[in-house]
């Protein structure tokens, strides 16, 4: 053992009883590597000593050299190389999904993050909007039903001062009625009057003509007669007067 590496004891250009070629330089490094002792072995160098024996080794012989048994063919070795290569590509491929993974996790988280924050932003919007519409919807809503309150109450005050009209109206006409009832009655009383004061005025003339009547008679009766009958009729007159001015009272009493 030297430096941390372990080699073989046999000769290296001998392995399990099977001895490879020799060039010259080869066999006499070999014939004075056996003269000397075991010690001056050790003083070389184990990365040189071990360079060295595989640069004499042929390409063949240095499968056996590292490795051990027979010898390898070449589909294998191609095999193994391939099988190498693919399994770096493998491990690349693997450690780049691995990458490409944790990158696109986090543009995904961070795609994620930034959709939700705009779902959060259009679901705040949106109940901004429906509140504010609510809002304005009371509004209206309240502006509506004061004006439709107002429109009543002018409504109620122009159906009273309607009311009123109609009342002042009905009024009218009931005093335009009784005014005319009035009229009518008066013009009744009127032509009733003028009926007595054509009956009066025949009476008169009937009377006029029985005092004339009554002067030619009485002119052949004596002074003292004559007084008497002028008496007898003035007193008959003036009860007929007043007669009349009775029935004109009561007329107008009723």
């Amino acid at each position: 053992m030297q430096g941390g590496l372990a080699f073989p004891r046999t000769h290296p250009m001998e392995s399990n009883g099977i001895r490879f070629p020799q060039n010259s330089f080869c066999s006499s490094t070999a014939s004075r590597s056996r003269s000397r002792p075991y010690k001056a072995h050790r003083q070389l160098d184990s990365v040189h000593l071990r360079t060295y024996h595989e640069s004499t080794l042929p390409s063949s012989a240095r499968w056996r050299y590292w490795y051990g048994g027979e010898r390898m063919d070449a589909p294998i070795v191609v095999l193994l190389a391939v099988l190498s290569g693919l399994f770096g590509v493998g491990l690349g491929a693997l450690g780049f999904f691995f990458v490409w993974n944790n990158v696109s996790g986090n543009r995904m988280e961070t795609a994620k993050n930034e959709a939700s924050k705009v779902v959060e932003d259009a679901r705040s919007e949106e109940r901004r909007v429906i509140r504010e519409a609510r809002e304005e919807a009371k509004r209206t809503v309240s502006s509506g039903e004061s004006k439709i309150k107002e429109a009543e109450g002018e409504l109620r005050e122009r159906r009273r001062e309607m009311q009123g009209a109609e009342r002042r109206i009905s009024n009218r006409e009931e005093n335009l009625d009784k005014r005319a009832g009035n009229l009518e009655r008066r013009e009744r009383e009127l032509t009733a009057k003028e009926e007595q004061a054509a009956e009066i005025e025949n009476d008169l003339q009937d009377l006029k003509l029985k005092q004339t009547q009554r002067l030619e008679e009485i002119s052949s009766l004596s002074m003292e007669d004559a007084q008497s009958e002028l008496m007898r009729q003035a007193e008959e007159e003036i009860q007929h007067e007043l007669a009349l001015q009775y029935r004109d009272m009561e007329d107008e009493a009723r």
